[in-house]
C-alpha cells in the first residue's frame, strides 16, 4: 500500500541495510533530495460519513471533555491547552473496506484514539485490536 506521495508509509527500519545507512553518514556537504513532484492520483475511495464522526465526538466530549485515547488515555487538550481542544481521531472498529453502501453504522462503532495509537493500529494488516495496542503499551 502506497500513500499519496507513491512510497510505502509501512518501510520498517529493520529493512535499512548498513550500506544504506552508510550512505548516509556526515560528509561535509549535506545530501540532498528532490521534493514536490506534482502527480496526478485517480483512485475510488470509500467515504466516511462526517456525521457520524461529529455525533461520536460530541457524545464523548459531553462524557468527558478531554477527549482522552480510548487506548493510551492522552488528552490533547491537557498537552497541548487550547489548540487541543477537541482534538482526536476516530477509528472504524470494522474496517471501511468491509463495509457496503448498505452497512448502517452507529456511534459504537467507532473510537477515539489519538493519531499514534492510530498509526500503530494500522501498521500491519490484519490490523491490531484495540487490546493487542494496550498490551504494548504495557510492556
Amino acid at each position: 500500500m502506497k500513500n499519496n506521495d507513491g512510497h510505502d508509509p509501512w518501510i520498517s527500519i529493520e529493512n535499512i541495510s548498513d550500506e544504506d545507512i552508510a550512505k548516509f553518514q556526515p560528509q561535509e556537504e549535506e545530501l540532498t533530495f528532490p521534493e514536490g513532484e506534482m502527480k496526478y492520483n485517480h483512485h475510488t475511495s470509500r467515504e466516511r460519513n462526517k456525521k457520524l464522526v461529529t455525533l461520536k465526538k460530541k457524545l464523548a466530549f459531553a462524557e468527558n471533555p478531554l477527549l482522552p485515547c480510548e487506548i493510551c488515555g492522552i488528552s490533547f487538550k491537557t498537552k497541548y491547552g487550547d489548540i487541543g481542544d477537541g482534538f482526536i481521531e476516530a477509528h472504524h472498529v470494522v474496517p471501511i473496506s468491509e463495509l457496503t453502501e448498505e452497512t448502517e453504522m452507529k456511534p459504537s462503532d467507532l473510537i477515539l484514539i489519538c493519531p499514534n495509537c492510530h498509526k500503530m493500529i494500522h501498521r500491519k494488516r490484519p490490523w491490531l485490536t484495540t487490546e493487542q495496542i494496550k498490551n504494548l503499551l504495557i510492556k
